[in-house]
């Protein structure tokens, strides 16, 4: 946990935790910007595979929505980059990472109110 993944995944577990988050879930979705494959081989490798059975439901669901939105990979910014230029990629990135956020929290909400009103 002293490691510049270890405090990426903080800062990143920063926006994450109030969905019910751990920061070692939050650095493998750091990793996963690079290959998506790569997610839970390295939550294997920090031990964050342990954590996932203990995610309730809407923390389960809010972490599925928010790898369905953020960034596809590094090859897919590089290209971006090639086809329109820095500046458009980052608000791309940008704007996909606060659509996936808000969609996360937005399901991590609906499904918590789903499950007490039933």
């Amino acid at each position: 946990s002293q490691s510049w993944m270890a405090e990426a995944g903080k800062a990143l577990g920063a926006l994450l935790q109030p969905l019910g988050i751990p920061w070692q879930i939050s650095a493998s979705l750091i990793a996963g910007y690079i290959f998506k494959e790569v997610v839970f081989g390295f939550m294997g490798a920090l031990g964050a595979t342990a954590l996932l059975p203990s995610l309730s439901l809407p923390s389960a669901l809010a972490l599925l929505v928010f790898m369905a939105f953020y960034s596809a990979c590094v090859a897919t910014t590089a290209s971006l980059v090639r086809t329109v230029g820095w500046r458009l990629t980052a608000a791309s990135l940008a704007i996909q990472f606060l659509l996936a956020l808000a969609a996360a929290y937005a399901v991590y909400y609906a499904a918590s109110l789903a499950a007490v009103a039933f």
